[in-house]
């Protein structure tokens, strides 16, 4: 019932002005920035820079528009009528990986105007305070620190109440969010029979499961509601909240269906050229931005060599064992058997080691997820053909602590739902099967085949100091070692945050456009 009346809220949107599928459409082959990729940080950049209406930008984006797909548009619709992402995805599979006894799994990956935040699960969690603090201290820029990056994560938000009417007092802190911004967050709106237990669980195992009032305050820690990027019962992405309302600027254009397929020296150490094609046979055509080229896309592997460059891929296991209505996420206690003999990947004291979902009975199922992993994968090129998918390794399980605390957590989750406030519920476990023990060989096995991923990955083109050997981009976001390319996407992050990537990326976005107007003077 509630997704009939979720549907006749949707307004499918006409606008397609300085949207384009050829190259000969385009209105200019004259442009400040070309912006490679129409994702999450891409149409922020793009929205931004053409403030300035002295500024032209170009994006090009390889997938489809995002305008007038119902699927997109309508929070959960696709998952719920089973209808495959494919059209809008890459389609993109892991390497074989060790740690999960040689199993390839399925990276999904937009392909469509808004990037992931247009078919993601729309979540908003910024991470802990220590994240970025450590951010600070890793690229020796105070700019990337909480502090700091607090106002960016305001100035995107636009809070919203819930179509539900769930009643929002001690729900959420009003003093932590936005209210003016483009991006529409607001609280779950389903109001589940489980609500209360789960609350109810705060106050019968305040130690343990601690009620958070709002997991965006910096310190991501207990039992609080989950926030998400929907306003008015409708998806909010990067495309419809950054796009779509300043398309008829005469200074912004997008070309669609259009693969980046090399970034071209345009002068000596200089890489502002860009070549792309709609495929695998169509003419390769060429631009030159008079100011920088900026690449905000995955897969699209630069010509030049830095030794770090695809390495550092950071993404986080997930094991089966979701709340949709409520986040729990977890500290460890300094000596929890995960730590013996292995270092305490967390940033900090703030920042959680797994956090997991809960999703309404009849079945309960949880997923136990590694906040901050410690192992490390990659990004290649599989072949010299840019249209092939790449080469990518995930590395899950190959940092012992890993594995380790995804046992924790299920150690945790199973105190969690056996917990007084719900004995009124069949929760006899059905996976893994009752007779495997925690501390087992056999719960190692069930992880390792069953292990799946949330599809965060960060770090490929990781941000560091200046004067550091290691990284790909400087604090500025700028190509170390070379001029007129920076690199804008999740890429940069060092680490995985303690959190989905969705909120941290447009944060990095809004602070990296406001860097580039101050690089060049710009409005």
């Amino acid at each position: 019932m509630r997704l009939r009346f979720v549907l006749l809220s949707v307004a499918i949107s006409s606008a397609t002005a300085n949207i384009y599928d050829e190259f000969s459409e385009l209105p200019s082959q004259d442009w400040d920035f070309i912006i490679a990729g129409g994702g999450t940080a891409g149409l922020v950049v793009a929205n931004r820079l053409t403030e300035d209406p002295g500024v032209n930008v170009l994006v090009i984006e390889a997938g489809e528009s995002h305008q007038g797909i119902l699927t997109l548009e309508v929070p959960w619709l696709s998952s719920r009528l089973r209808v495959p992402a494919a059209p809008f995805d890459w389609n993109t599979s892991s390497t074989a990986q060790p740690g999960l006894n040689g199993r390839s799994i399925i990276y999904p990956r937009a392909r469509v105007l808004g990037g992931s935040s247009s078919h993601n699960g729309m979540i908003w969690i910024r991470g802990s305070s220590d994240d970025y603090d450590k951010w600070a201290e890793i690229t020796g820029d105070q700019g990337w620190s909480w502090k700091n990056m607090v106002p960016y994560f305001k100035k995107i938000e636009r809070w919203t109440t819930s179509t539900s009417r769930r009643p929002e007092q001690g729900d959420f802190n009003p003093r932590v969010h936005g209210f003016n911004g483009p991006l529409g967050i607001s609280l779950n709106s389903a109001i589940q029979p489980t609500d209360p237990l789960v609350i109810q669980n705060t106050k019968d195992l305040p130690n343990e499961f601690q009620f958070m009032e709002d997991p965006n305050a910096g310190r991501p820690l207990g039992v609080g509601w989950t926030q998400f990027s929907i306003a008015n019962g409708t998806r909010c992405s990067s495309a419809t909240a950054y796009l779509d309302p300043v398309l008829d600027r005469p200074n912004l254009s997008v070309l669609v269906n259009n693969y980046v397929t090399r970034i071209i020296e345009t002068t000596k150490d200089s890489f502002r050229t860009v070549e792309f094609g709609q495929n695998q046979t169509s003419p390769r055509q060429q631009l030159t931005a008079k100011k920088e080229l900026i690449l905000s896309a995955v897969g699209v592997q630069p010509v030049f060599s830095l030794p770090d460059v695809g390495k550092n891929l950071s993404t986080e296991p997930m094991a089966p064992f979701t709340w949709a209505a409520n986040t729990t996420v977890v500290k460890l206690p300094h000596d929890s058997p995960a730590f013996v003999g292995n270092d305490d990947p967390s940033a900090g004291p703030n920042t959680p080691h797994f956090g997991y979902y809960l999703k309404d009975p009849p079945r309960l199922l949880v997923f136990v997820i590694v906040s901050e992993p410690a192992s490390r994968g990659y990004v290649g090129l599989k072949s010299t053909d840019p249209f092939e998918s790449p080469l990518l390794d995930l590395g899950f399980y190959s940092t012992p602590v890993d594995l380790a605390i995804v046992k924790e957590g299920f150690k945790v989750a199973a105190r969690y739902v056996t917990a007084p406030a719900w004995k009124e519920f069949t929760l006899d476990r059905l996976t893994p099967p009752p007779g495997v023990a925690a501390d087992s060989d056999e719960l190692v096995e069930f992880i390792r085949n069953s292990t799946g991923t949330s599809a965060h990955a960060v770090g490929t083109t990781a941000m560091s100091a200046r004067s550091a050997q290691d990284g790909v981009v400087d604090p500025d976001l700028r190509v170390k070692g070379l001029s007129g390319l920076r690199v804008i996407d999740a890429g940069v992050i060092p680490f995985s945050p303690s959190a989905n990537t969705q909120a941290p990326v447009y944060a990095v976005a809004e602070r990296a456009s406001d860097l580039i107007k101050k690089s060049w003077g710009l409005k």
